[in-house]
């Protein structure tokens, strides 16, 4: 019996939880954010990977048919609110890791939605990098769906991406478009 009541638990979980993210119609895109990544294996000075990666964001504006955020997620794009993930990228501590692999927790995906804000009510969506390692050529993001207001997550899935490209930011933006291919919810 308690194993019926924990399965019905489960199901009726799963259930609410695949409807919140089926009634979302439109979401605020906020870029992504690679300030809290773990970096390993990269060569490259400092400077040059947050010079590279912090320019990425634009890659969804001047390329939106390639990175077309929309399409992905089977959600429509809104508004387009990269200044607190460009600002993060920006100033983000570039420290080089001995670990290939290192999983965020929910309290530092939870710090990362404090900052975001567009301005209104709604559902956030970020693409948050938890691991870029280069030996093996493919980075880690969570996707994320968030409430803007209360920055309670709504749906979060780690997903991976292959690397490729010449230049830090090309090389690290294909990661990122594969990760969105490979997004399913």
């Amino acid at each position: 019996m308690k194993k019926f009541i924990l399965l019905a638990v489960i199901f009726v979980s799963a259930s609410a939880f695949a409807k919140d993210i089926a009634s979302i119609s439109e979401v605020k895109f906020y870029g992504v954010d690679f300030s809290r990544a773990n970096l390993f294996g990269m060569e490259e000075s400092p400077e040059a990977v947050r010079m590279g990666l912090k320019r990425i964001n634009n890659l969804f504006l001047a390329e939106r048919d390639k990175y077309n955020v929309s399409e992905r997620v089977k959600k429509k794009v809104a508004k387009h609110c990269f200044d607190a993930t460009n600002e993060n990228n920006e100033k983000m501590k570039v420290e080089f890791s001995s670990a290939p692999y290192v999983e965020l927790s929910d309290k530092r995906i939870g710090e990362a939605l404090s900052g975001l804000s567009c301005g209104s009510d709604g559902t956030g969506l970020v693409i948050i990098a938890e691991t870029l390692n280069k030996p093996d050529e493919k980075a880690i993001y969570r996707i994320v769906f968030f409430d803007e207001n209360t920055k309670e997550i709504i749906h979060s899935k780690r997903v991976v991406g292959n690397v490729g490209g010449f230049g830090i930011r090309n090389y690290w933006a294909k990661s990122v478009l594969g990760a969105l291919k490979n997004w399913k919810h």
